[in-house]
Parts: structure tokens; C-alpha cells; sequence
């Protein structure tokens, strides 16, 4: 019987220590994340600019009928939906950054993109390096809270509890490995 009591309190001790490291790291993680997502706002802003240059008349049909700009105009609209959950905004960001890296790569190859559509290029380059910093940071908390819900035993609390696995930024050095 006493066997029976010293296994139950430590599991109870077990199941409240992984769960205050699951609050930990969850809260870490969130307060990782909204300097990204406010990140995330000022550059949407320059990439709706670009987007609105680039559908200008006046611009190579080249650019303003690309694959790239319709899907990042409807990227960009989906992103401005109030209440994204975390995971979708993670998402949504992720896809944006693709197609604003390939769209500004079609754009440099470009002979006869403007002053204009340069400079909004130049200041989307800056921001996104700030946010890449800021990604990687939010990777590597998301990383080490992840690793405690897949990992065994805190992963049987993890389950019992409903704690999930984060979603992670891509990067610019994953960058290079996506399938065009």
C-alpha cells in the first residue's frame, strides 16, 4: 500500500513539474512570437505597396501578371483577417516569404523595374532580415518546446494534456531547399 502512495505522489510530482515546463516554454514561445508578428504587420504593409506598384499599368506585363503577385495579393488578404489563430499566421507568413523571395527574384532579373519598385524592394529586403532574426529566435524556443511534447516521458503528458507541437518559420537558409 505505501509502495502504491509513493508511486502516485510521484507521478503527481512528475505531472506537475512537466506541467509548469509546458507553461514555461508555451509562454516563452508566445512572448517570441509577437515581435515577429508585429514584424510580420510593417512588412505586409511595404509588400501591399509593392503589390499595388507592381499592378500599376505602367509596369512590364511581365511583372504585374505573375503567378507570384496574384497569389501574394491573396496571401496578403488572408493575412489581414482578424483572429488568425498563431499556427495560420505561422503558416500564412511562411508562404509569404516564398513567394515575396521569388517574386523579388523574377523583379531583379527584371531590365525595366522603377525607382520606385526598387526602393519598396530595398526596404523589404531590410525588414525581412530584422524578421529573420526574430524568426530564428522564435525557432529555437518553438524547437526546445517541441522536443518536450514529442520526447519521452513529457510526451505522455503532453498527449494527456493537449499540448501541441508549434509551428516553425521558415528561414533563409531552408529557403534554398523549397520546391519552387
Amino acid at each position: 500500500m505505501e509502495g502504491l502512495i509513493i508511486v502516485t505522489g510521484f507521478l503527481l510530482l512528475f505531472a506537475l513539474i512537466a506541467s509548469r515546463r509546458f507553461i514555461m516554454l508555451g509562454k516563452m514561445a508566445d512572448e517570441a512570437l509577437t515581435p515577429c508578428l508585429e514584424a510580420g504587420r510593417q512588412k505586409y504593409r511595404l509588400l501591399e505597396q509593392l503589390v499595388d506598384e507592381l499592378s500599376d499599368p505602367q509596369t512590364p506585363a511581365s511583372l504585374s501578371e505573375t503567378r507570384e503577385l496574384k497569389a501574394l495579393k491573396e496571401a496578403l488578404g488572408e493575412v489581414s483577417s482578424p483572429g488568425l489563430p498563431a499556427r495560420e499566421q505561422i503558416e500564412l507568413e511562411n508562404r509569404i516569404t516564398a513567394l515575396t523571395s521569388r517574386l523579388t527574384g523574377r523583379m531583379t532579373n527584371e531590365a525595366g523595374s522603377e525607382a520606385g519598385i526598387r526602393q519598396l524592394s530595398e526596404l523589404l529586403e531590410a525588414e525581412e532580415a530584422k524578421l529573420l532574426a526574430m524568426k530564428e529566435h522564435y525557432n529555437q524556443i518553438a524547437t526546445h518546446y517541441n522536443n518536450a511534447v514529442y520526447l519521452f516521458p513529457s510526451n505522455v503528458f503532453a498527449l494527456f494534456f493537449g499540448y501541441r507541437m508549434r509551428k516553425l518559420f521558415t528561414t533563409k537558409q531552408e529557403k534554398g531547399t523549397e520546391k519552387p
